[in-house]
């Protein structure tokens, strides 16, 4: 299969397994693709070759069992096969849904590409609703340890997203950012002597047009960090 080379050759420069396997993962991984769907069942119904589907199945139940991948290989391979170039948009995001009983709840840092984003680490919340500041700082860390700061063109992130620890911390790593604020946030306004609430400044705006204010604001305080903090939550 033509599709079949170049993954194999990918996955060498990355992973030191033997041949046999980097030739199965391969396979499996042209199987999720095919079938769009995580049941092993399915799954073992895709693979080229003349095995047998339950086989396969045996298989991809050993693989999943034995064989830890850390989120820093994940990472990497993610950023190898894509030509992301020399700066990196990334997006900090929260999904959160239920399986039966069990809630689940990840927080994940991507990359944007082609519009896409694309996840390069997560974390699993034991819990329910927002992350905190202390949590989306270790994931950051995490980031850190396995790639150049150098890297980050700017995080951007939804506007849950705030806390004065959170925002303090971005600023002393020099890590530009693009939160979105609610909209009756107080922002710092040169002609008056007291902050407006950001909707203000762009009220008279229609449908489709766009503001670029004239001067630099600050927002969430004196200091630019939160005064509503979310650190304990």
């Amino acid at each position: 299969m033509t599709e079949l080379s170049p993954l194999i050759t990918a996955l060498r420069a990355t992973f030191a397994w033997h041949g046999t396997r980097i030739t199965w993962v391969s396979q499996f991984l042209l199987a999720l693709i095919r079938v769009r769907t995580v049941n092993l069942t399915e799954l073992a119904t895709a693979f080229c070759g003349i095995a047998q589907p339950d086989a396969h199945y045996r298989r991809m139940q050993r693989f999943l069992k034995d064989v830890a991948l850390t989120r820093a290989q994940i990472a990497a391979v993610v950023v190898q096969w894509l030509p992301l170039g020399e700066k990196w948009l990334l997006c900090l995001d929260l999904t959160n849904w239920q399986f039966g009983s069990l809630n689940i709840n990840i927080l994940v840092l991507a990359v944007a590409y082609q519009g896409v984003a694309i996840p390069l680490l997560w974390m699993f919340l034991d819990k329910r609703g927002n992350s905190n500041s202390l949590e989306r700082m270790a994931l950051l860390k995490h980031f850190l340890s396995a790639f150049v700061r150098e890297r980050i063109q700017c995080l951007t992130a939804d506007r849950e997203f705030i806390g004065t620890a959170w925002i303090k911390f971005l600023k002393r790593q020099h890590i530009r950012f693009r939160i979105r604020i609610k909209r009756n946030i107080l922002v710092s306004n040169p002609s008056a002597t007291s902050a407006i609430a950001a909707f203000r400044f762009f009220q008279n705006c229609r449908v489709g047009e766009a503001r670029l204010l004239s001067q630099r604001r600050r927002v969430w305080g004196d200091d630019g960090v939160c005064r509503r903090d979310a650190d304990q939550k």
